[in-house]
């Protein structure tokens, strides 16, 4: 197997996506086997996400990576730092979209008081389908900040490692309920 490494030494990728159907930064619909270290993803729009994984996206490692939303209010469920879902304008559409992919020392956040509706979204298929899950997914040592909803959200997915995550909404002021 051949990996693609993208050393991104702080170089930053942006987009300021129109629609939710493309509102990611950087898509990976399908792709395998990809690297990124130290690379900056920001999403300019209001709306999407800075990484979206569908489409059994497997076996890619975002390492020392910034993921950023300065100009989302996160009054939108679409939006979110990492969305990885098959769904467009919803996370909840039930199906296999990534695996064994690793997630380290990522620093999920907005400077000001904007974030999106969530720090990260994983939704894997229904119960009934849980053995072609969403599965091996590794978030070790990230940073997720300023969420207006929820900084983590996973459902119907298997084998999912979260461990020495900080998880935390410092800059965020809204007075609605909030989950990590």
């Amino acid at each position: 197997t051949r990996t693609v490494t993208i050393n991104g030494n702080g170089a930053t990728l942006s987009f300021t996506p129109t629609s939710t159907a493309a509102g990611a930064v950087l898509d990976m619909n399908g792709a395998d086997f990809f690297v990124f270290n130290d690379l900056t993803i920001v999403n300019n729009a209001t709306l999407g996400y800075c990484l979206w994984m569908r489409n059994a996206a497997d076996f890619n490692v975002f390492r020392n990576c910034s993921f950023r939303c300065p100009n989302m209010p996160g009054s939108s469920s679409g939006t979110a730092y990492i969305w990885i879902s098959n769904g467009t304008t919803s996370p909840f559409t039930y199906s296999n979209s990534a695996n064994n992919n690793l997630f380290e020392n990522n620093n999920l956040r907005t400077a000001n008081s904007n974030g999106p509706y969530y720090g990260i979204v994983m939704v894997g298929p229904t119960t009934s389908n849980l053995n072609n899950a969403t599965s091996g997914n590794r978030f070790i040592g990230n940073n997720i900040q300023n969420w207006r909803y929820c900084g983590f959200y996973i459902s119907y997915c298997s084998n999912t490692e979260f461990t020495a995550n900080t998880v935390h909404n410092t800059d965020y002021k809204v007075t609605s309920l909030k989950y990590g």
